[in-house]
């Protein structure tokens, strides 16, 4: 059997999902069969996995039921309810198979098998012309599994150690952090660290995916005391909602356009504002389409992907 941490996190789901669609299985079985979970992880390891991945398959809409055995009333058993959910009502809109096709090049410089056919059977499936699909997205998928991350940092919190990790800002430069861990939380699909930045010395949240080295205890356990309470809404961000104006050449942005409103055009550009409550991964949006887009208003999102060009510059230089 496959060691369960070669497996990526994207895969394992696709084969828990798998699994469950063919029978109905116990937790034990599905730690001990299904491919991801089995190999050199400890059980208890295994085991927030499967209850993180029990959460993410729920929010993607995967109708996963859990019920207690009819024979004796206890032992839990999941399955996929194949009659909430069917391939045969499956309408994937371009932009869907845009993403999918990116996944999938995610997985290629793994090695892994592509299943093209299946992407051309999805194509087939779709109302629209695939071609809204390949310009829809046109930027390249850096897929970073937090998967090991997040099990260390889950052990040091229960054993209360200080732990330290290269990080990426997101003006794009690299430091050592050195903090200490409070809470694991999931916010807008990705996972957060929220803890005591020893170096800074106030509270700071960081995403995991921007992780560039595995995280390491440095101290003994019970070196320090959690707050009873932590208000994790504050720690990773949220702002109140704001309306940035941005100016899209012709054809470009599509998922930015299908999130925004046109309000006017500038030359042969549309002119779009979008609303966000997270300032930062507009900026990191914004920025990725190149000049294709440039922010307008307001002056915090302008200079914010201004910084984020010029570091980019600095690196290719």
């Amino acid at each position: 059997m496959t060691s369960g941490q070669s497996i990526p996190a994207v895969e394992r789901l696709v084969s828990l999902t798998a699994a469950l669609l063919h029978r109905r299985m116990t937790k034990e079985e599905i730690l001990t069969q299904v491919g991801g979970y089995t190999g050199d992880r400890s059980y208890a390891t295994a085991s927030r996995m499967f209850e993180r991945d029990k959460a993410l398959l729920r929010e993607t809409g995967v109708p996963l039921v859990s019920r207690a055995d009819a024979a004796d009333g206890q032992t839990i058993r999941y399955w996929v309810d194949e009659t909430q959910w069917s391939t045969s009502t499956i309408r994937p809109t371009p932009i869907q198979i845009a993403l999918l096709s990116l996944a999938l090049e995610a997985l290629a410089p793994k090695g892994r098998h592509l299943p093209g056919r299946a992407l051309t059977k999805l194509r087939a499936l779709s109302p629209m012309s695939i071609v809204e699909a390949d310009v829809a997205l046109t930027t390249s998928l850096d897929l970073t599994d937090p998967e090991d991350a997040f099990d260390t940092l889950a052990d040091a919190i229960a054993a209360k150690q200080e732990v330290s990790f290269d990080y990426l800002s997101a003006r794009g430069e690299i430091h050592t952090r050195n903090v200490q861990p409070w809470r694991l939380v999931r916010d807008a699909g990705s996972w957060y660290l929220v803890g005591h930045d020893t170096d800074r010395g106030e509270r700071r949240a960081f995403k995991l995916a921007r992780l560039q080295t595995e995280p390491v205890t440095t101290t003994a356990p019970e070196a320090y005391e959690i707050p009873a309470q932590v208000d994790t809404r504050i720690s990773i961000g949220h702002r109140e909602a704001i309306t940035a104006r941005l100016r899209v050449a012709p054809g470009a942005a599509m998922l930015l356009r299908r999130h925004g409103t046109l309000v006017g055009h500038e030359g042969d550009d549309d002119v779009i504002e979008v609303t966000s409550d997270h300032l930062l991964q507009l900026a990191q949006d914004v920025a990725s389409y190149g000049g294709d887009v440039l922010p307008v208003s307001p002056p915090e999102l302008v200079s914010g992907v201004r910084e984020l060009w010029e570091t980019a510059a600095r690196y290719a230089s």
